[in-house]
């Protein structure tokens, strides 16, 4: 993977090179965590997201789903997703999307900014592109909203949605190949637990694109199948959860003349500005002071951009939370807190929970091994975690009450 680079804002590009930009999970809202300029957050990375298309002049953006947080939006976040829409149509940029499964609704919302065109049309603006497939400047590509991955082409028969099929893997087998395929979706490799609906990209037909561009897991990660098909997520463009890392990119893709000879080429990531944020764990009176001195010095340096705050601290040092609350204003700071008991080792949060290989692997992180209740944490673990957002549920309300 190609490392970050930091405050890059424009690439150099030859003039014959199709060029476009890959970003999924918008998540466009109106709150967060009860705080009305979380709202405003998301709206101003996302406005980042385009300013970037538009100074790198990129021939489209395709965005991986989730573009909305929920499938009944207020008119705020509507009125929100008209104005990209025009901002991109103005610079003739068009967004190739999926619906995602926060936003799923029929028809899709997505669709109504530009129900006129004409598929393929590319006049700028979004263009939903579910169940899909459109050619603009020479690129085929198809797009799939969030529907399961499997079952496997030869384990059941194909099923109805227009005779192609439910699954993903029903439907690419009765498709054409294309360059650039969008599902919103997750994929075993990326994530160390399972998730519904998910697959193993080794299962996708490796000559049915030569990228795979997702959305869904809020994780930046990619991969490669064995004959070179790139599979990636771009991440989030905001904190969605406790569980993200706390940088932010958009990833630029350049393809040269004759790009259909050689591997999909790597992205160049560009990063976004978003809030800063803090990942706190206190377990004695020498960290909370440490704690404390790395929230001062990230609000010294973040004038007029107070950070989110996400701690954990042992029930021993519950006086943290009031000197946290004496340092900062309520009205424009986040501050999560979880405390934890002498059983439980402190983690952060899920961005350590996702570095672990295995599920017995999240049990002994967060639960002390030979404790009285670390076998019946795996076993719970094993049997009832199915999706992400339960294992971090599960981690926080179960193993280490408040």
């Amino acid at each position: 993977m190609n490392q970050p680079t930091k405050n890059q804002k424009t690439v150099k590009t030859p003039e014959e090179a199709v060029t476009f930009l890959h970003t999924a999970d918008w998540h466009i809202r109106d709150i967060q965590y009860g705080r009305k300029f979380r709202g405003d957050d998301f709206r101003k990375s996302i406005m980042n997201v385009i300013d970037l298309a538009i100074d790198n002049k990129v021939n489209f953006i395709v965005n991986g789903g989730d573009t909305l947080h929920i499938n009944r939006p207020s008119e705020t976040m509507l009125d929100f997703l008209y104005e990209v829409h025009n901002k991109l149509k103005d610079a003739g940029i068009p967004m190739f999307t999926v619906t995602g499964n926060h936003d799923a609704s029929h028809p899709s919302f997505l669709k109504f900014p530009d129900k006129n065109r004409t598929p393929g049309q590319g006049t700028g603006g979004i263009v939903c592109v579910d169940h899909e497939v459109i050619t603009y400047k020479g690129i085929r590509i198809a797009g799939f909203p969030a529907i399961p991955f499997g079952p496997k082409p030869d384990e059941q028969g194909v099923r109805t949605l227009e005779e192609g099929g439910t699954t993903l893997l029903e439907r690419i087998q009765h498709m054409e190949p294309v360059d650039i395929a969008i599902w919103h979706g997750a994929l075993e490799e990326f994530v160390p637990f399972p998730m519904r609906d998910s697959g193993s990209m080794h299962d996708l037909d490796p000559g049915f694109a030569k990228a795979w561009l997702l959305g869904d897991i809020h994780l930046r990660e990619r991969k490669r199948l064995n004959n070179g098909v790139l599979v990636s997520y771009p991440g989030t463009i905001e904190m969605c959860d406790r569980g993200e890392p706390a940088e932010k990119f958009v990833d630029y893709y350049r393809l040269q003349p004759g790009w259909r000879d050689e591997p999909f080429p790597e992205p160049v990531e560009l990063e976004l500005t978003t809030r800063p944020v803090v990942f706190l764990s206190v377990s004695d009176d020498a960290e909370a002071d440490q704690a404390l001195k790395k929230i001062r010095k990230t609000i010294a340096e973040n004038p007029g951009h107070s950070p989110l705050i996400f701690a954990r601290y042992a029930r021993e040092q519950r006086v943290f939370v009031n000197r946290v609350n004496e340092l900062i204003d309520p009205k424009d700071t986040v501050f999560r807190a979880a405390s934890f008991s002498s059983t439980y080792r402190g983690i952060v949060g899920a961005a350590e929970i996702s570095t672990l290989p295995t599920l017995s692997g999240i049990v002994d992180e967060v639960v002390a091994p030979g404790s009285p209740i670390s076998e019946l944490a795996r076993k719970l673990v094993l049997k009832d975690v199915q999706t992400r957002h339960e294992i971090v549920t599960w981690v926080e309300n179960v193993l280490s009450p408040a």
